[in-house]
């Protein structure tokens, strides 16, 4: 139905369990790997302008997976950007963040590291306060911190 640089929308047509038929408009992108990278007890973050929302949104980086790529691998690039070398990553998972109407996933990614990178932190008590008081609007933000937390990566989880 349209194809962009950056996405493409088609329609599906599904069966519903009544038998009837109804169309779906389904938003395919690549596959994201976030990298939610601890230095000194503060994650690295991005402030990000979102149009969608009218507002800057706190974000923890990611990068597009590119076709045929691991979406470990597209996590080092994305590191290399920010002028670290290999860092030892663990996979939390992936999530899908609006499965409803978005075929991408997104693959989450934690690591520690003693090297300094390029770019803002932000203390993981006050990102995990944000989140608890439902401030991040990035989902994939979210789920990334809730899935680190549960996880035991962020410390204890509150009772």
């Amino acid at each position: 139905m349209y194809q962009g640089p950056d996405f493409s929308l088609r329609h599906d047509v599904v069966r519903l369990e009544d038998g009837r038929e109804s169309r779906r408009e389904i938003i395919q992108k690549p596959d994201k790997a976030l990298v939610l990278l601890l230095h000194g007890g503060a994650c690295r973050v991005e402030r990000l302008w979102r149009s969608a929302i009218g507002r800057e949104s706190l974000e923890l980086p990611a990068a597009a997976v590119a076709p045929g790529e691991a979406p470990a691998r597209a996590a080092q690039r994305l590191l290399a950007r920010w002028g670290l070398g290999e860092v030892a990553l663990r996979s939390l998972g992936a999530v899908l963040p609006s499965p409803g109407i978005l075929q991408a996933r997104t693959y989450v990614f934690f690591g520690t590291t003693a090297q300094p990178c390029a770019g803002e932190a932000m203390a993981v008590e006050a990102l995990l306060r944000l989140l608890d008081t439902g401030a991040i609007a990035d989902m994939n933000t979210a789920a990334a911190l809730g899935l680190a937390r549960l996880q035991g990566m962020l410390g204890e989880v509150p009772a």
